[in-house]
C-alpha cells in the first residue's frame, strides 16, 4: 500500500516476480482487499459521524455502498479491461511459445491497486478538506474538482501501469485514454461552477 503511493511501478515488479515463481500474476493472499475494505468502511463511518447520521440502517447503507464500490464495480471493470486486453492487445506467439492471457483476478488486483490511492485522495483528503470544499464559492469548486481530477488520473495511471507490466500486451497506452475524459469532465464542471464534493456529499 505504501508502494502504491510512493512508487506504484514497484507493485507491478512484484507481480512479474510472482509470475516467474508461482506462474500467476494475481495475488493469492486476500489481505490487501481485506485491509482496503476495512479502511473504506472506517472512512464511510467517519463521513456518517461528520454528517450526524443516527440510524444503523444509514450506516449499513454506507457499508453496502463500500462493498459495491470495491467488489461489484471492481468485478465489472476487471471483466471489461481483461476482455479488452485479451481480445485487442494480446500478442499472439508462434507455435513454440506458451500462449499467455490476462487473468481476471489480476485485472481485479489492478482495480484494487488503483482504487487505494484514489480512495486516499477522494475520501481521506477530501474529508480533511470538507470545511473548505463545501463552501459555496468558485475557489472551493476549483479545489474540489481538481481533487477529483487528481483521483481519476491516479486511477487511470495505476491501471495503465498494471497492463503495461505484462510483456505479452501491446498498445497498453490505450488504458490512458480515459484520462482525457476525466480532465474534460472536471474542466466543464468547474466552468459551470458544479462542485463535485458538494454533489457526492449530497
Amino acid at each position: 500500500m505504501v508502494d502504491l503511493i510512493l512508487s506504484p511501478s514497484k507493485v507491478y515488479d512484484l507481480s512479474k516476480y510472482r509470475k516467474r515463481t508461482r506462474n500467476q500474476w494475481a495475488r493469492d493472499d486476500p489481505a490487501f482487499l481485506v485491509l482496503l475494505f476495512i479502511f473504506m468502511v472506517v472512512s464511510t463511518i467517519a463521513y456518517g459521524i461528520a454528517f450526524e447520521m443516527s440510524s444503523i440502517g444509514e450506516y449499513a447503507l454506507l457499508v453496502f455502498y463500500t462493498f459495491l464500490q470495491i467488489f461489484v464495480a471492481g468485478s465489472l471493470i476487471a471483466t471489461l479491461t481483461s476482455s479488452i486486453a485479451n481480445n485487442r492487445m494480446r500478442i499472439i506467439g508462434d507455435a513454440h511459445s506458451v500462449e499467455q492471457h490476462v487473468e481476471w483476478m489480476y485485472a481485479f488486483d489492478i482495480h484494487a491497486n488503483a482504487l487505494f490511492p484514489t480512495f486516499l485522495l477522494l475520501s481521506v483528503l477530501q474529508y480533511l478538506l470538507l470545511p473548505i470544499l463545501l463552501k459555496p464559492s468558485y475557489i472551493a469548486c476549483l479545489m474540489a474538482n481538481s481533487l477529483y481530477a487528481a483521483g481519476g488520473l491516479t486511477y487511470v495511471y495505476i491501471t495503465h501501469l498494471g497492463y503495461r507490466s505484462m510483456p505479452f500486451l501491446r498498445n497498453s497506452q490505450l488504458f490512458l485514454m480515459p484520462a482525457g475524459v476525466v480532465l474534460l469532465m472536471c474542466l466543464l464542471l468547474t466552468i459551470f461552477d458544479l462542485n463535485m464534493t458538494r454533489f457526492t456529499i449530497w
